[in-house]
């Protein structure tokens, strides 16, 4: 019995003693990453390392401190906006659905973050650091390019006709997809754009005749819809390369009026595909539309 104590002791002494290293290990950690953050923000980029080491290390749900920290954050200067994000994308794990959410709390500074890790990547510090979270860093550069790009297009559609979701997918989301890929193709190739944009739709054949299909559920349907005019994006991109935002525009909106964009609409067949072309009043107004876009924001 005495024996089976002394283990009982020996073990509990351990644990306790791994606890606290655990414990002075975090700390330390997250008082080292939050150094160079704005004093401002510091105490929110605190907690939002805390809450996800701790949760990494004992499971729990951090994400909801994520969005209460970022809402605290937006009222502070955007540096100290620039500072918090920085460290949350480069310690804590956005995978997946973090990565919505994180894109939800970046919200309008998704540009001006792009353009702060740019300048951190030529830092030395960036150099310093271990190769996973340089590319950790890397890949949230090329995300930010799209959403950046993303949130351009939509500035442009409120003209056009909106989406009726299990009804009518709309112009705005036909515009809205091939403007996505040809500003993304613009901006950055090609390969980048297929690439980060393949995951977002269901990758329908290019010869496949989707007018002969009859799609059963929504989801399939849109997302069909979706690649086909991110097709016609790439195409315009590579017919007009270098050109301003201004000309891929006017490129895509030309197609929208003589050629038309997939849209999705409900039969009572099922879910069907078709190219709908805008009027020539549509038209116009889209183009100008233009002239109220500020594309140096």
């Amino acid at each position: 019995m005495r024996v089976s104590w002394r283990k009982y002791l020996i073990t509990c002494g351990v644990i306790a003693a791994v606890l606290i290293f655990v414990t002075f290990f975090f700390v330390a950690s997250i008082d080292r990453h939050s150094g160079s953050v704005h004093p401002a923000v510091r105490v929110s980029a605190k907690t939002v390392l805390r809450s996800c080491f701790w949760g990494k290390f004992a499971g729990g749900y951090w994400e909801d401190e994520l969005l209460r920290q970022g809402e605290l954050v937006a009222k502070h200067p955007l540096q100290a906006r620039l500072d918090f994000y920085r460290v949350t994308l480069q310690y804590c794990d956005l995978a997946n659905y973090r990565a919505l959410l994180f894109i939800q709390v970046v919200g309008d500074d998704a540009e001006p973050l792009y353009q702060e890790l740019l300048n951190f990547k030529r830092s030395q510090r960036f150099q310093g650091m271990a190769v996973d979270l340089r590319k950790n860093i890397e890949d949230w550069i090329d995300e930010l390019l799209v959403v950046m790009q993303q949130k351009k297009a939509e500035q442009l559609n409120k003209i056009l006709r909106g989406e009726d979701i299990d009804v009518d997918s709309g112009q705005q989301n036909a515009m809205r997809h091939t403007l996505l890929a040809a500003f993304t193709t613009n901006a950055a190739g090609n390969s980048f754009s297929r690439n980060a944009l393949a995951a977002r739709e269901n990758n329908v054949p290019v010869d496949s005749d989707l007018t002969a299909t009859i799609f059963q559920r929504w989801n399939s349907g849109i997302m069909a819809a979706g690649y086909r005019n991110k097709e016609i994006g790439y195409k315009i991109a590579a017919a007009n390369p270098g050109s301003s935002r201004v000309d891929i525009v006017r490129a895509a909106i030309k197609e929208f009026r003589d050629n038309g964009l997939w849209v999705l609409k409900k039969t009572p067949q099922g879910f069907v595909v078709s190219r709908e072309k805008i009027s020539q009043k549509q038209h116009d107004d889209y183009v100008r539309a233009l002239q109220n876009i500020n594309w140096n924001k």
